[in-house]
């Protein structure tokens, strides 16, 4: 008889839900249900769509569009260091501000360190300032939120050098540093990916020394959150001759997790503590009552992009098995997502 495991909800703080004029990459509701296949019913929105996410009226739109979905929906506010921009309108409606500080899928970059200031300077709310900062600009970062007092929130760290000055960072303002891991930095590296467009993102993947490197951090608390950073594109976009940079998450990230625990990288509190408690408690979200997802327990099943939700139906993880896979996701005593073929 098989066993059954209740696990607490996934909140994703990293999400790239595309729609507007990519939707042929993504929408919302296919986001939503890709996310409620993987146990995720909150998601983070990134402000990086086809225009950026930078006004009242523009996180309004979002939040219409989202309002009949089966998850719940926080956004951020994107920004291009503008004088004009109104921060301070934006403050009770998102969860904090993204900078993207070096190369990045939409091109929104700020690397002018004027800008920056301002930036920093300028966010005036005890919300954090998430930044992509990867190398020198993240020492940037680290200084400016120091420089202003403000909350910093590193991305998707994927180096043994960025870990040093988080940990460095952290130790110097505690509470006011966090930092977040993907999977896709955590379980693969760049010298089994070489030329699959399909393992290409931003910040690329590391050599396996980084990746030691990672899952140490997560083990000594040093990283806070795991975040998907999901950024789909078609099959078509990546097997061209320039492919975009981005992978699909949502649905493998707690069966990687569970995965890794079971061969002693992790432990199962901790991936409680990554993907639920700290999220909730860094960006103050409000707790869904009722809600959990159930796992099956030594039931092996070889990860398939064709099997999944998302609409780009790939996986930087094609092939890989898993043992324990996810059933059943409820919301708020709502059942979102079954299983089909229990």
């Amino acid at each position: 008889m098989s066993e059954y495991l209740k696990f607490p909800y996934l909140v994703d703080l990293h999400v790239h839900c595309r729609d507007f004029k990519q939707n042929h990459k993504e929408t919302y509701q296919t986001a939503s249900e890709a996310a409620v296949a993987g146990g995720v019913t909150f998601i983070g929105d990134m402000p990086n769509n086809s225009e950026l996410t930078d006004s009242l009226i523009k996180i309004q739109e979002k939040k219409e569009l989202v309002k009949n979905e089966k998850v719940d929906f926080g956004f951020y506010l994107g920004t291009l260091g503008d004088e004009n921009q109104n921060f301070k309108e934006c403050y009770d409606e998102v969860l904090g501000l993204k900078v993207y500080m070096s190369e990045t899928t939409g091109g929104f970059i700020v690397n002018d360190k004027d800008k920056l200031g301002h930036i920093f300077k300028s966010w005036d709310c005890e919300k954090p300032i998430l930044v992509h900062a990867e190398e020198n600009t993240l020492s940037t970062a680290i200084d400016l939120a120091e420089k202003y007092d403000r909350i910093l929130y590193v991305c998707h760290v994927s180096r043994k050098d960025e870990i040093d000055l988080i940990k460095k960072a952290k130790e110097k303002r505690p509470g006011k540093v966090f930092a977040e891991v993907t999977p896709h930095h955590l379980f693969l590296d760049s010298d089994s990916s070489k030329n699959n467009p399909y393992r290409q993102m931003k910040p690329p993947l590391s050599n396996l020394e980084d990746r030691k490197a990672l899952w140490k951090a997560v083990n000594d608390g040093i990283i806070d959150t795991i975040g998907s950073d999901h950024a789909p594109h078609t099959r078509e976009e990546k097997m061209s001759k320039n492919p975009p940079f981005g992978v699909p998450g949502l649905e493998t990230t707690l069966p990687m997790l569970l995965k890794a625990e079971q061969i002693g990288l992790i432990t199962r509190e901790k991936i409680i503590e990554l993907t639920h408690l700290n999220p909730i408690k860094i960006f103050e979200l409000r707790e869904q009552k009722n809600s959990f997802v159930e796992i099956k327990k030594d039931s092996p099943i070889v990860i398939s992009g064709e099997n999944l939700k998302t609409k780009c139906k790939w996986t930087p993880f094609e092939g890989f098995e898993v043992r324990d896979i996810l059933v059943r996701t409820t919301l708020r005593d709502e059942v979102v997502y079954n299983m089909e073929n229990l």
